[in-house]
């Protein structure tokens, strides 16, 4: 009987090979782009090369430091304290940190870096929310007007008053009143304080509303240019010039922080009045002790500003931005 010829459509037969699961592992040497803690000044390779990467991990944690950290921690938080609770305020202050302050440092980082884009940009993926990354610009800009007024009296008290302070102190000069009141290291005498009246009737000249516009102040206008020179200095260069810059405006202000503490505790007395400032004290009601404890929150670490958004943006794609969040809060607390 002769042999059936397979037919010309017939399919022929397909082997089955089976896998078994496998997990691979892979390694790459391109060490230019990973995230390093080391500075690598030296050249190392741009993601992003129309806007630039942080040259190491460490000045991008400075930079974070640097836009929450700040001289009001000296007398708002003090204030804030004595005013609401005492230590039962400190306590409840640092744990809403956690859960409210950790979060949204997080959200804004993490929305930065994966984008790689400012607040605009960054929002810009999703249509219902553009406007928030416009009010966050807006925000900056108002806060930062608000700052560079506050940093060119800073650099007048630098210049003229470290040499002016007999006058600084004392109620004997043509800008002062009669309710001025001068005090020494025992003892104050009631009014308003001299150094207050220097400021705002010597530095300042404060007029008597903003229908009385009043005269520009030379040395304050200048110390005003000066100012926002520093900010266009110091963002010249992108990521690359405000991280060198971050050394200074990290390090510097947490020294002299930890300086006046080490003086403000070894004053006579100092014990205390610590004491009396964390003893548990009379807290207000709760319609406005939650929106004082959340205004605290929001203003220490300027969050929704869009500042962390824009200096996550320049971490690269990879970095562990959960890292630089928990390093950050807390050295803005320091």
């Amino acid at each position: 009987m002769a042999s059936q010829v397979p037919s010309e459509t017939s399919t022929p037969a397909v082997p089955v090979q089976t896998f078994q699961p496998q997990v691979v592992v892979m390694t790459t040497g391109n060490t230019e782009t990973a995230p390093s803690c080391c500075c690598c000044d030296d050249g190392c390779k741009e993601e992003n090369e129309e806007r630039g990467n942080w040259s190491c991990n460490f000045e991008s944690i400075l930079a974070s430091i640097s836009y929450a950290v700040g001289p009001g921690y000296l007398w708002a938080m003090p204030y804030f304290i004595s005013r609401n609770g005492g230590g039962v305020f400190l306590w409840v202050y640092m744990v809403m940190q956690i859960f409210i302050g950790f979060p949204i440092v997080y959200l804004e980082m993490a929305l930065g870096q994966y984008t790689s884009q400012a607040p605009i940009r960054a929002w810009g993926g999703v249509p219902l929310l553009q406007g928030v990354g416009f009010g966050m610009v807006v925000m900056s800009a108002i806060l930062s007007i608000y700052y560079n007024g506050l940093v060119a009296q800073m650099l007048y008290y630098l210049f003229y008053v470290s040499g002016d302070l007999s006058r600084a102190t004392s109620c004997a000069n043509p800008w002062n009143t009669q309710s001025c009141g001068e005090c020494n290291r025992t003892v104050c005498t009631v009014g308003v304080f001299s150094a207050e009246e220097y400021l705002n009737n010597h530095v300042l000249q404060l007029s008597s509303g903003i229908d009385e516009m009043g005269a520009v102040r030379g040395p304050l206008a200048g110390f005003l240019f000066l100012a926002w020179l520093l900010v266009v200095v110091a963002l010249s260069f992108g990521a690359k010039s405000l991280g060198k810059v971050a050394y200074v405006t990290t390090l510097v202000p947490l020294f002299l922080i930890l300086v006046l503490f080490i003086r403000a505790v070894t004053l006579p007395g100092a014990d205390v009045e610590i004491e009396f400032l964390l003893a548990p004290g009379f807290v207000p009601e709760a319609n406005r002790y939650y929106p004082i404890l959340i205004n605290a929150i929001v203003f220490r670490l300027s969050l929704g500003f869009g500042g962390y958004t824009t200096l996550a943006s320049y971490n690269r794609f990879h970095n562990n931005v959960l890292s630089i969040g928990i390093l950050g809060i807390p050295g803005a607390h320091n």
